[in-house]
């Protein structure tokens, strides 16, 4: 299951969308905000930044917060928009009876990336059957509405994230062993640590854009960091409880309580600490 940030982590100011919904969607819709196009290695804090402008422009439109379910950035990373029991504003005549896939930037002027298709492909396929009736089609806007949206690259590509294959499939081939990555070994290493590239060395790998031989170097400087990390874990943690929480909010420590462990370098009484304060944030 695919995972999506929470609406509170990137820190949303206006009403999460403006009416509640119970039926399941009959239609997934997909959409491109046509903002800032960020970069595949673009931080996490300034994909968090990118989606108050989304919102920003929805309020202004609307008046009703951020138009779309779920927000997908070229790193692959998702963040929940409008709840996916609440009515955003992103496909007229179909709001209630409709949910949407949005693609933050330009898909006219930019291809979508595999880490982008590949989440885009896991939310369709997890909403089968819990937000949407199994049988819901996956539609461009452009469908029902006279718009370029979602943009003539990803449109190209809805068959993809229908069928799931959207990880591969008309992208860029990674480099060849001879040749060498646009970033250091240990640059790679901090932004997988940090969550930059997904989940699963397939995903990351692809993400990374880098031949099998060079991954595997990746993978050892991250082991050798998460290493001595989990070794110096009975020593007093460098920052309070407070930031750590907010750094895994931002998801700088990837998924799964032994990886945010590890990633903070902390013993399992202060990470406990931290887990608690987070839970408290996002209640």
């Amino acid at each position: 299951m695919v995972t999506i940030a929470t609406r509170a982590s990137w820190g949303a100011r206006h009403a999460d969308g403006d009416l509640a919904l119970s039926a399941l969607a009959s239609e997934v819709f997909v959409h491109h905000t046509v903002t800032t196009h960020l970069s595949p290695s673009a931080s996490v804090a300034d994909e968090q930044a990118q989606m108050r402008a989304i919102e920003a422009v929805g309020q202004s439109r609307f008046g009703t917060g951020i138009s779309y379910n779920a927000v997908i950035f070229p790193s692959g990373r998702a963040y929940q928009g409008v709840s996916w029991n609440r009515r955003g504003t992103h496909t007229a005549n179909r709001n209630s009876t409709s949910r949407s896939i949005c693609f933050a930037g330009n898909l006219d002027t930019h291809q979508p990336t595999a880490a982008a298709l590949s989440t885009a492909a896991a939310i369709y396929a997890d909403g089968r059957g819990t937000w949407w009736a199994a049988g819901a089609p996956l539609r461009g806007h452009r469908d029902v509405a006279a718009t370029a949206c979602p943009g003539r690259y990803l449109y190209a590509r809805l068959a993809d994230i229908r069928s799931g294959a959207g990880t591969s499939s008309g992208q860029p081939a990674p480099p060849s062993s001879g040749q060498a990555p646009s970033r250091t070994i240990a640059q790679m290493a901090s932004e997988v640590i940090a969550g930059e590239h997904g989940n699963g060395h397939a995903q990351r790998r692809r993400s990374l854009g880098v031949d099998a031989v060079t991954y595997e170097r990746v993978r050892t400087e991250v082991n050798r960091r998460l290493s001595a990390s989990a070794s110096s874990s009975s020593t007093a943690p460098a920052r309070t409880v407070a930031q750590m929480a907010t750094e895994v909010i931002a998801g700088r420590h990837g998924n799964g309580h032994d990886q945010r462990r590890r990633s903070l370098g902390v013993s399992a009484a202060v990470y406990a600490q931290v887990r608690a304060e987070v839970n408290r944030r996002l209640r």
